[in-house]
């Protein structure tokens, strides 16, 4: 069946079989005249502007303008012949300053699961680490040596007790999955050069005041996004800078008849090659390599655009007794019929609408299209899966009625009051008369100085004058009167105060246009003041991001959405095949190898968009950081946990924590020393006076066994004295008996007589 377009815009509440070729085409082309007979003034309607501006940008602007507001084509002055009417890309360097400022500025993508299975992984995350931590110190004052089991050791980035946890929560928390989303989506916009890509989409957003990105699924089931070509783009009217309301969006691409060849037959690229001739006005290109389809182009609208669907099915139960649902066509009618199904009610007809996305490229002009049809790996999340959303992610600042301007818009009238004024001092300089000499002929006449008493010549007076720098002239007349005058005079002119104003205006002019970028001297690339105070300096920083704001918050808001369209593709794809991939870690040269598990496509994910830290905000944190571990407040496991904390608040508030616990422990174990070197005194203090006792006793017991072996030593001599004396006394008595029995002549006979004993 054919569907029959009697609308401007084909009706969406039909069958879905009859949403085919027609149907699509008939789409394509009301979109396709609606956008072009638009009052928008963006994308591709404001093409020649932004050819203009990139005039601007590259310095290539016209000049006749120029000589038309100098006047110069009805002058007749010759001095403006020698000015130099090559234009200067003055605004240049202000525009890559701004855009910069813009690249400069890097984020943290964080993903949250807020699906309610995710929030009790959270939960459980929470009570195991909780249980785990409450175990720890109990078994560390029980008994320590079962404290050190592999099981409830600390790893590397948990808390180490309850109030570092709850300022983890405080923070929000993550478990492995949402950390392996986020590298999941880092390793997409690393493989798909997103750094570059951003930067070419920085410059749209500074010259046109508008940028977007696009994302999609390829055929190698490959996660692939790139910046849009603003020039080409066409969109639904909108009334949301963010374009979430658009119902349509695509691009006009120009594609070579030859990569048409295996999609169209030769009739049909015949047909478009007349087409691709009478726009161009009967211009033939040759081809390059004998092809005859090679030299054209063609135009093509890559469109994608929303629409829904409604599919009825029936439900019964089987003859196992369980629920079946099966589709049903579209035309059936559906009634009031209920079944009981394990004592619930529930209808016989049910129907389901769905937001869907139908795609196609259509060749402009013609009624040939391809690769159409309802879009493949539409993204759907939890909750609601039946709401999807298209590739494209556009913002513009500065929007009003699908309007919007740029940064490089704005200056542009003041690079032309630049250039008006730059070609005004060139033809001033040419000129240029810095003094004039003013000759009275009156004073020169009559002066006789020549050969043979001949009068000089005016010619010959000035010519001396000029050449040999000597002036001769009579200042009395004929009746020798003194006259007074100046035969020659030379008078300066105000050309140089004129010259000066405009040196002014140009100054002003350049002033004017940093003030309308918000740029300064701290910021607009010159020398700024040596002298200059660093708050100052800072402030001077501020107001250019201040006035970059708008940019700024454009740039956030699509990668913000672009991260989110990444996140919804990687669920569709993790599935499919294994994602894998080896990226840098940030400021570091290293890699790291990255495989995300299945596990993330159950959980709907929600993308925030953070800040990363300043190099002023990480000085003042690596500044705090050294000065807490000349201080031994901090460990190197403390250092690396609070320099990988993405947020720079929860970094701050853990240093602190780290350090008032470093504190507490350092005051706990200086107690402690103390404490031990008084126990240590203390049994110091015993041990010398047991030592000390003993000393004394062992100092007693000798001089005790000396004292006795002195005294037997006494006796040993006194009883050898006495013995040896009483030898003598025997011996002498002996000799006395002896002596005097001589005397007396008696001869003792009786040898047994004893001898009386003298004690």
């Amino acid at each position: 069946m054919m569907y029959i377009n009697e609308d401007p815009f084909p009706k969406h509440n039909i069958d879905p079989n009859l949403k085919g070729k027609d149907w699509i085409l008939s789409f394509a082309k009301t979109a396709h005249s609606e956008w072009h007979y638009s009052t928008a003034s963006l994308f591709r309607k404001n093409l020649e502007k932004y050819r203009e501006i990139k005039n601007y940008v590259l310095g290539q602007q016209s000049i006749n303008k120029y000589k038309k507001l100098l006047g110069v084509e009805e002058s007749a002055d010759d001095s403006w012949l020698a000015v130099d009417w090559k234009v200067r890309p003055i605004g240049a360097k202000l525009r890559s300053i701004g855009i910069s400022k813009l690249v400069s500025r890097e984020y943290n993508i964080l993903c949250t699961a807020i699906d309610p299975m995710a929030q009790t992984k959270v939960d459980e995350y929470f009570a195991d680490t909780r249980t785990k931590i409450m175990m720890f110190e109990a078994l560390k004052d029980a008994n320590p040596d079962l404290a050190a089991n592999p099981l409830l050791r600390k790893q590397l980035g948990e808390p180490e007790d309850m109030e570092e946890l709850e300022i983890t929560q405080m923070y929000g928390a993550k478990y492995n999955l949402a950390m392996e989303s986020e590298m999941g989506i880092d390793l997409i916009l690393y493989k798909n050069g997103f750094d570059k890509e951003r930067e070419r989409n920085s410059e749209c957003l500074f010259d046109y005041g508008v940028g977007g990105y696009k994302e999609w699924i390829d055929e190698n089931q490959e996660v692939k996004l790139r910046s849009v070509q603003v020039e080409a783009m066409m969109v639904s009217p909108c009334q949301k800078p963010d374009f979430s309301d658009k119902t349509y969006c695509g691009e006009y691409i120009e594609v070579p008849l030859s990569q048409l060849a295996d999609k169209f037959t030769s009739e049909e690229l015949e047909t478009i090659a007349n087409s691709i001739k009478s726009n161009n006005k009967g211009f033939t290109p040759k081809t390059a390599f004998n092809d005859e389809w090679d030299g054209f182009k063609a135009t093509v609208l890559d469109l994608e655009f929303l629409s829904w669907n409604e599919y009825k099915y029936q439900q019964r139960v089987n003859l196992k007794g369980n629920l079946v649902v099966r589709p049903e066509p579209y035309s059936i009618k559906t009634n009031g019929n209920t079944f009981n199904y394990k004592g619930e009610q529930l209808k016989q007809y049910i129907s389901k609408k769905k937001e869907v996305v139908y795609k196609c490229k259509w060749i402009v002009g013609t009624d040939l299209m391809y690769d159409y049809g309802l879009a493949t790996n539409m993204k759907r999340s939890l909750p609601n899966k039946a709401c999807t959303d298209l590739s494209y992610h556009l913002y513009a600042y500065n929007f009003f009625r699908m309007q919007a301007s740029g940064m490089m818009e704005r200056i542009i009238p003041l690079i032309d009051e630049y250039h008006l004024t730059m070609f005004k001092i060139q033809n001033f300089k040419n000129q240029w008369m810095p003094y004039i000499i003013d000759i009275d002929f009156d004073a020169l006449e009559n002066v006789s100085l020549g050969q043979a008493g001949q009068n000089m010549t005016k010619k010959d007076i000035l010519d001396m004058m000029f050449q040999k720098f000597v002036l001769v002239n009579r200042k009395k007349d004929i009746s020798g009167t003194n006259i007074n005058y100046k035969a020659v005079d030379v008078r300066a002119t105000s050309m140089g105060q004129e010259f000066s104003l405009l040196a002014a205006d140009l100054s002003r002019i350049l002033s004017d246009m940093r003030d309308t970028l918000g740029l300064n001297e701290i910021t607009d690339g010159s020398s700024p003041n040596p002298n200059l105070l660093n708050g100052v300096a800072r402030l001077g920083a501020e107001a250019t991001n201040n006035a970059l704001r708008p940019i700024l918050l454009a740039d956030r808001h699509l990668t913000e959405s672009l991260a989110r369209g990444v996140i919804q593709r990687l669920t569709q794809v993790v599935g499919k095949k294994t994602i894998s991939g080896e990226m840098p870690y940030k400021g570091q040269t290293r890699l790291k190898f990255i495989t995300l598990s299945k596990d993330i496509a159950l959980h709907d994910w929600a993308i925030k968009i953070e800040d990363r830290p300043t190099d002023y905000e990480r000085e003042l944190l690596l500044q705090q950081l050294n000065l807490k571990d000349a201080n031994g407040m901090i460990d190197p496991e403390d250092y690396v946990m609070i320099m990988n904390t993405k947020n720079l608040k929860q970094a701050a508030a853990l240093l602190a924590y780290r350090t008032k616990k470093r504190r507490k422990e350092n005051e706990a174990y200086e107690l402690k020393k103390m404490q031990m070197n008084g126990q240590v005194q203390q049994e110091s203090a015993v041990v010398a006076e047991q030592a000390k006792q003993q000393t004394l006793q062992l100092e007693w017991q000798l001089r005790r066994d000396t004292g006795l072996a002195l005294k037997e030593a006494d006796k040993d001599m006194l009883l050898l004295k006495l013995g040896v004396q009483q030898e003598g006394n025997q011996m002498s008595l002996a000799g006395k008996v002896a002596t005097t029995a001589i005397q007396k002549g008696i001869e003792m006979e009786d040898e047994d007589e004893e001898m009386p004993i003298v004690d």
